[in-house]
């Protein structure tokens, strides 16, 4: 009977050979029982995978290695290469970075795990410290082991009574234990040592020292009518003529005057104004009129000159006619004696008895009296003569109306003055408050007669900026006032200078509040308060504002830098210590030598994971919110937190992984850890909540987020197995539940590309028989459309050793190690535009790269013959294709390979790409086709831009696809006869070892059938 049994879809993959019997399962029909170098699509067809370029040797080829992938942006990313304590990044396809100095040993690559937030990269390894890697540049990384934290995760406090005693509280220091706790293997480990307060708060006493905003306004000359004294905007007005507004100002006779009426306006008001709201005025005097007499020649005084000081004449005489009478002057023999006498004269300083400067004779009524007006100050040398300085008794402008004259020859007051000159008025514009909100009032004048200070614009001087103590705070801090003030409290922050404070927080109050506010802070940070402003007195007390830890303990931390004994190690302080009083409240860091370091790492909801130290199985820790190195657990929301796995068994934590929930992945099942009901951020008061949602365990492999689905490797290894949220909840999955036997050598590494189909890429180990046994396993995975297929990719005489996917700016890029021939590992590259596919619609079968471990050489004009190759290939069959498609094989001896002249060429490994359906089964009148003889007589490949390859039936021969021309693809159905007989199981094998493209969207089956079983062979076998 005949049978046309036509294969629609190849996308269930290769299936086990434990469904040979299984037709009516949904997948039978498009499963294959060997699906190897194609990759199934989601659409139905398998196409032959791209070729492996070559790249480049591995750094340390005998030492193992491992790749993993990092993004760091939409087109820019980075493979790193790992080796034994060693690692290098390649971007761009070239190595761009390294080689830098790791401690990972070779034997630990496979269990190191990352995780990545923007450039930086923590990588973790049970056995090894963890390794902060920080991309700086495309050709620069810097990688810190150990990296010193903001705060370490700890364990318990101690709850013994053994104590430590620290020999200081900063820099290289002794830790003395009262018992034996420590070992050599403390060495980089970190210890909390928290001592009891000595000072527990910190406070400033506000407004006892305050001052008032002021300055100064000098009167030089009463104001003209018109001019303007402006005060925080309010305007006063000179007048003249007398004052008939408010806020006018009676100039008066001179600028005393003046002054005097501005004092009374601002501290009293009158005529309908109020007194100034916020300013007050003070007398502060001024400057003494002043003026100077004499020459600058040195000719002296003559008989009978006078001169005029004010209200006074004083005529000089000569002695030989000394003449008898009031402020009478004896002219001395030079200027300076004749000013002299007469500086004595003006002020009545004592006089000589015997020679007397100056007549003075009281009882005949001829006394001479002080000038009431002036005083002399004194004789001063200038040019060649001398002059004399006279002032005004009094301070202020009206000195300026002294009058002054001389009927002298020789000597004259400067510049010929008949008055007094420079005296002013100055009075002090305060605020009427203390403090600094003073120096916020505004002051003017429009005025020649009138200037404040300096030109100033506003009020200054006012404040009392008082410093409370410092005291350093880790944890939680309260500040407090009471009482009235007015002004601003600052809180601030010590530097890393340890000189400079910074202003962290500022409150402000004008009568009217007081301070109640708390902070936490993650790190020792050193604090003090300052207030700037004014304050009242209340029952004779004033306000205080006060800085006070909540916290009774002073948490230092050190790192061990050596081992002395089990009592003494040396330590290095990282936070200062309060002293060096022994304390038995100390806890030991989580992750040491000592202790063991966590086994993974992720990051979730802004905040970095760690689980899982030989010490602590089933420990958690998570940073603080947004600060990824600080593990200081506080009640806070932002707190780190730690806690336990709570599960019947001790489990082992193997990896953590954050998709909608925190998903933690253990030696016994799978956990998720959601959130409490209305919660959505962890927080240390709604810390996850885990449920176990797959009593299997897993493998330490870590796992990758393909889509919706959390894929992972059970426990031993040989099955992968997904946790899939369906936008409610999470639901388990066996990805190798219909290919069983595909993963049985183990699953050692993971990797997922999501361009042009999600497909996981899996490391198989070798079973030790075959080289090739350890390959890379690919599984594409389309849940939306049910597809879960997987294929196997050799590239035979290799092993494949690790994988890593990035994308680019075209698409996925796949990365290999192999030991191709067993010559040392290389590191390949999936050909990024043939992988994509970016070639495939393209009609020239010269597109793509379908040859592995491939060198590729290209000339413009001139031909070549020789092609350099790497090691691996020597002494391996390799396929040689030349620019114009034609095709030839050989085995190199050397490095230097020899083709024919050419302008380019390809040379790699043929891809031995293989399909086997699934036996044929096929309704039949009276019931099923199993157990039946069948011949299959032809079969119709619908082809997809291809070339090359062949088909049989069963275990016959191949027949060749024998296309028209070699040098263009082919698209459309090919009918190929076959040979074979009625014991064929009606199973067909395409094969393609060609260096072009592939690609089978359906395959038809002509066969004809018998009536009765034979004994055939194990198809599963062939």
């Amino acid at each position: 009977m005949p049978i046309h049994d036509f294969h629609q879809s190849f996308n269930s993959g290769e299936l086990t050979p434990l469904l040979d019997s299984r037709v009516n399962v949904e997948k039978y029909a498009s499963g294959c029982l060997t699906l190897e170098n194609l990759l199934p699509l989601p659409h139905g067809p398998v196409t032959k995978r791209a070729g492996a370029v070559y790249m480049f040797a591995q750094e340390t080829p005998a030492t193992g290695g491992r790749l993993h992938g990092f993004q760091f942006g939409d087109t820019a990313h980075a493979v790193a290469e790992m080796s034994m304590s060693q690692i290098r990044f390649i971007e761009a396809g070239a190595v761009a970075a390294g080689p830098y100095a790791t401690t990972w040993l070779s034997s630990e690559l496979a269990g190191v795990k990352f995780a990545q937030v923007n450039n930086i990269i923590y990588g973790v390894h049970p056995d090894n410290a963890i390794h902060r890697i920080v991309r700086d540049s495309s050709s620069s990384y810097s990688i810190v082991t150990n990296p010193t934290p903001d705060y370490p995760a700890l364990l318990d406090e101690n709850i013994t009574d053994t104590t430590i005693t620290p020999s200081a509280a900063t820099g290289s220091i002794t830790l003395t234990a009262s018992t034996s706790i420590f070992t050599a293997d403390n060495i980089g480990s970190y210890y909390e040592v928290a001592q009891v307060r000595t000072a527990t708060f910190a406070e400033v006493v506000m407004g006892d020292s305050s001052t008032k905003a002021s300055k100064a306004l000098t009167f030089s000359a009463a104001p003209a009518d018109g001019d303007t004294l402006t005060l925080n905007s309010r305007v006063y007005t000179y007048r003249t003529a007398g004052r008939d507004a408010a806020d006018e100002i009676d100039v008066g006779d001179d600028a005393d005057d003046a002054a005097d009426n501005t004092l009374a306006a601002i501290n009293a008001g009158g005529g309908g104004a109020d007194p100034h709201p916020t300013m007050e005025a003070e007398e502060m005097g001024g400057l003494k009129a002043s003026m100077t007499f004499g020459n600058t020649t040195g000719t002296n005084i003559s008989d009978n000159d006078t001169v005029t000081v004010g209200k006074v004449v004083y005529t000089w005489d000569n002695v030989g006619t000394w003449q008898e009478g009031s402020y009478v002057v004896r002219q001395g023999s030079t200027l300076l004696e004749s000013l002299t006498y007469l500086k004595k004269a003006i002020n009545k300083e004592p006089r000589n008895p015997d020679t007397p400067e100056y007549w003075d004779a009281p009882l005949a009524g001829q006394e001479t009296l002080a000038n009431p007006d002036v005083e002399a100050v004194s004789v001063d040398a200038s040019g060649s003569g001398y002059l004399l300085t006279v002032r005004a008794r009094e301070q202020g402008a009206g000195g300026n109306k002294i009058p002054i004259a001389e009927v002298c020859v020789a000597a004259e007051w400067t510049g010929s003055a008949v008055f007094l000159a420079g005296g002013t008025r100055v009075i002090n514009i305060q605020a009427k408050l203390r403090g600094a909100a003073g120096n916020a009032l505004t002051i003017a004048e429009s005025s020649t007669a009138l200037a404040f200070a300096g030109g100033a614009t506003a009020l200054s001087g006012g404040g009392d900026e008082t410093d409370s103590s410092s005291v350093t705070v880790l944890g939680k801090v309260e500040v407090r006032t009471n009482g009235r003030w007015t002004g601003t409290l600052e809180l601030r922050q010590l530097r890393d200078d340890l000189v400079t404070y910074d202003t962290i927080h500022a409150w402000k109050s004008q009568n009217d509040y007081n301070v109640s506010f708390q902070a936490d802070f993650a790190t020792h940070t050193t604090l003090q308060l300052r207030f700037i402003g004014s304050a009242e007195k209340m029952d004779n007390v004033w306000p205080r504002a006060i800085l006070e830890p909540t916290d009774p303990y002073h948490r230092g931390i050190v790192k061990v830098t050596a081992y002395t004994s089990g009592t003494i190690v040396t330590a290095t302080v990282i936070k200062t210590l309060l002293s060096t009083t022994a304390t038995k409240f100390w806890s030991e860091g989580a992750w040491s030598t000592r202790r063991g370091f966590p086994r993974t790492v992720c990051f979730y909801q802004n905040r970095m994971w760690f689980a899982g130290t030989d010490y602590e199985p089933s420990k958690i820790w998570a940073s603080q919110l947004g600060d990824f190195e600080n593990f200081r657990i506080t009640s806070n929301d932002d707190g780190g937190l730690a806690f336990q796995l709570s599960s019947t068994n001790n489990q082992q934590i193997l990896w953590l992984i954050g998709h909608h929930d925190l998903i933690v992945g253990t030696d016994s099942g799978v956990w998720t850890g959601k959130l409490a009901d209305g919660v959505s951020v962890v927080t240390p008061t709604n810390p996850p909540i885990f449920r176990e949602r797959a009593g299997h365990g897993c493998a330490d492999v870590q796992p990758v987020l393909a889509g919706e689905s959390v894929v992972y490797v059970h426990r031993y290894g040989r099955i992968v197995r997904r946790l899939f949220h369906d936008g409610s909840d999470y639901q388990p999955g066996n990805l190798t539940a219909l290919a069983e036997h595909i993963t049985r050598n183990g699953i050692t590494q993971l990797a997922v590309q999501t361009h042009p189909e999600t497909v996981l890429w899996a490391i198989s180990e070798s079973n030790g028989l075959a080289t090739e046994d350890f390959c890379a396993l690919s599984f594409t995975l389309d849940a939306e459309q049910n597809v879960f297929a997987w294929s196997r990719n050799r590239i035979y005489g290799s092993s494949i050793q690790s994988v890593a996917v990035v994308y680019g700016s075209t698409g996925s890029e796949v990365w290999f190690i192999t030991n191709v021939n067993l010559n040392g590992r290389s590191c390949l590259r999936l050909d990024p535009s043939t992988h994509n596919r970016t070639s495939l619609y393209q009609f020239s079968a010269l597109s793509g790269i379908y040859l592995d471990c491939t060198v590729t050489r290209t000339e413009v004009t001139i031909p070549f013959t020789t092609v350099t190759i790497p090691a691996c290939l020597v002494g391996q069959p390799v396929t040689i294709r030349y620019a114009n498609g034609t095709t030839s094989t050989t085995t190199p001896g050397s490095t230097t390979l020899t083709v024919t002249s050419t302008l380019g060429v390809t040379v790699g490994i043929a891809i031995r790409s293989t399909m086997r359906t699934m036996r044929l089964e096929y309704p039949m009148r009276d019931g099923t086709a199993q157990g039946r003889t069948i011949k299959v007589n032809s079969a119709a490949l619908r082809l997809s831009k291809s070339q090359g390859g062949k088909v049989k039936a069963g275990p016959g021969e191949y027949t060749s696809l024998a296309y028209t021309t070699a040098t263009t693809t082919y698209t459309g159905e090919f009918a190929v006869p076959l040979s074979s007989s009625h014991y064929n199981d009606g199973t067909v094998t395409v094969y393609h070892d060609a260096p072009y493209p592939f690609t089978m969207t359906g395959l038809v089956i002509h066969a004809e059938t018998g009536d009765r079983a034979s004994n055939r062979y194990n198809a599963a076998e062939v």
